[in-house]
């Protein structure tokens, strides 16, 4: 059935005919619908770019004023028009245009930014419409205009029908599919359909996409079994199962290491480890993890590598190992430093010192926070003839103080909150720490 759906949505992107769809479904699939349209068009037979507009139509406007902007803020303004192109003597704007002629207009000048002949598949979904007979005659103006020619229309209807008789006005080229229910088994096709999909379109989830370099050898065709591995080891995360998503993630892992893509396989290792910790195998997950960091250094990785030991850092520290804590976050901060991350580094070496001080290690916290200061182009206050306690507290002030002056809020709560509890534990002279 999801298959059937799947081919008739397709439709609007493969047959040269087709000017319009309409599409019924139940309501709690209409979310699944519109995904499954955005993924036809990155990843379909024949993919070409939709742009999904969901606002209610109502009020005087009927919805087409929040469409247009609903359209300007997922794709931007379109570029200007040459000067030349408008006669020197051209007209004042008159008034503003009526909503409708406003979108299409919008709609038009998204289309002429475009390479000719790249068409674009419209999604018109509003979940409520107080005036189906004026929705429909917008939708027959819209659809007539030669202007938008270029577009295909799809109407996504929750439960009922409200285009009237729109597709027999319009004749050719326009087609309805009804999906009359969706059971449990439906949603779990469906789902696997959009993964699928998803992984033949050359994205990968999200953590790792914004890790993976555009032109990664992971996002080739043939590596597509990798990416549906790692999209199912999404899903698994995201619902909880995290045992199940290391398995899949360690399948892909040992993919990517057999076809010789030994840092990719790095990145999956290290989300690999997170799914570990995160499903009770902690020390499992910190050696997984380790492990990756390790290889990952040795092959000079500083585009994660600094990120890297600072999550270690973390790890360490939420199991009360902090002086290797202060030791990964201060390795975090020497190597950010040496990418030119200067800021990311002295916030590492703020950490490195919070680490320190909590395994009773106050010099090792003071060096860490004047190396913070030096990286952020400050000086430490001179504090050697007061003692341990009170250093301490004046250096995590005044560190706060350049912090905050970075925008760091977050670092300068922090060192507030250690130099306070200090000063609460030592309000008058005290016995040094050394």
């Amino acid at each position: 059935m999801i298959h059937d759906f799947a081919g008739a949505l397709s439709a609007i992107f493969t047959d040269e005919r087709a000017r319009l769809l309409h599409v019924i479904v139940p309501a709690h699939v209409h979310g699944h619908t519109l995904a499954l349209l955005r993924a036809l068009g990155e990843a379909g037979p024949s993919p070409r770019p939709v742009w999904i507009l969901a606002d209610p139509t109502y009020g005087p406007s009927r919805g087409w004023a929040a469409r247009a902007r609903s359209l300007a803020r997922e794709l931007g303004d379109p570029p200007a028009a040459e000067a030349a192109d408008s006669p020197p003597d051209a007209p004042a704007p008159g008034p503003p245009a009526e909503p409708l002629c406003a979108f299409a207009s919008a709609l038009a000048a998204q289309l002429a930014a475009r390479a000719p002949g790249q068409g674009v598949v419209v999604v018109l979904s509003p979940q409520h419409i107080d005036d189906p007979q004026a929705h429909a005659r917008d939708l027959l103006a819209l659809v007539q205009r030669p202007e938008l020619a270029p577009v295909r229309w799809v109407l996504v209807d929750a439960v009922h029908a409200s285009v009237g008789d729109l597709l027999a006005r319009l004749g050719e080229g326009t087609s309805r599919v009804v999906w009359p229910e969706a059971e449990g088994q439906a949603l779990v096709e469906i789902e696997r359909l959009l993964t699928d999909l998803s992984a033949r379109g050359q994205h990968l989830p999200a953590d790792l996409e914004m890790r993976v370099a555009p032109g990664s050898p992971l996002r080739a065709p043939e590596l597509l079994p990798a990416r549906r591995l790692l999209h199912e080891a999404d899903k698994c995360f995201q619902g909880g199962r995290h045992a199940d998503a290391a398995h899949l993630q360690k399948q892909a892992e040992e993919l990517l290491l057999g076809r010789g893509l030994g840092e990719e396989a790095i990145h999956v290792a290290m989300q690999r480890a997170r799914s570990l910790i995160a499903a009770g195998v902690v020390e499992e997950g910190h050696r997984v993890f380790v492990a990756a960091l390790k290889e990952a250094e040795r092959r000079g990785l500083l585009a994660i590598v600094p990120e890297a030991y600072a999550s270690l850092g973390s790890l360490h520290s939420k199991q009360r190992r902090f002086l290797d804590a202060s030791e990964a976050y201060a390795r975090a901060g020497d190597l950010a430093d040496r990418r030119g991350s200067r800021e990311f580094a002295a916030d590492m070496h703020r950490c490195a010192g919070h680490a320190a001080l909590n395994a009773e290690l106050p010099d090792a916290a003071a060096t860490a926070w004047r190396r913070a200061f030096e990286l952020l182009g400050a000086m430490a206050p001179t504090v050697g003839a007061l003692e341990k306690p009170q250093q301490i507290v004046i250096l995590g002030l005044a560190l706060a103080d350049v912090f905050e002056a970075h925008g760091n809020l977050p670092a300068a709560r922090g060192l507030r909150g250690h130099a306070e509890a200090i000063e609460t534990r030592n309000p008058r002279r005290s016995e040094t720490w050394s």
